[in-house]
């Protein structure tokens, strides 16, 4: 699940899920599926707008699966720390990458560190420290 997780949300949406289940059997299609904020069948244009499905997606994971739950930590955790370092190197040229920029991207990190934060394993720790990190490299400090 952790290797496929983006496949259904970034490369066909349902379709694609429905590979998933059949190659690798249910529970890993339904955690692909929990860790996807769109399954639009279609392209990026018809998604719904960033803020709205990373706010939908954070309702969701309170309650979601400890298998989607550690994916997402996994996940956030490696893609935090390419952020941080390619922070490092480009600066503020880093956030047209991002939809929702500088702001809505340290928001979305820090929401989802604060949701895992009391499962307790290790990619949880890191990701609280890594996103404690790119608030204080921004000035975001609360």
């Amino acid at each position: 699940a952790a290797l496929l997780h983006d496949a259904a949300e970034d490369q066909g949406g349902h379709a694609v899920l429905d590979v998933i289940g059949r190659r690798f059997g249910l529970r890993v299609a339904g955690i692909v599926a929990e860790c996807s904020d769109s399954l639009v069948d279609d392209t990026v244009e018809t998604k719904r707008p960033w803020q709205e499905r990373k706010e939908e997606f954070l309702a969701r994971l309170v309650d979601a699966s400890p298998g989607c739950r550690l994916v997402t930590a996994c996940d956030k955790l490696h893609n935090l720390t390419d952020v941080l370092a390619d922070y490092e190197v480009v600066g503020e040229d880093l956030w047209p990458r991002f939809s929702g920029g500088r702001e809505g991207s340290a928001w979305y990190y820090r929401e989802i560190a604060r949701i895992l934060e009391k499962d307790g394993h290790r990619a949880a720790r890191e990701l609280v420290r890594a996103s404690a990190r790119l608030d204080e490299r921004l000035g975001l400090l609360a």
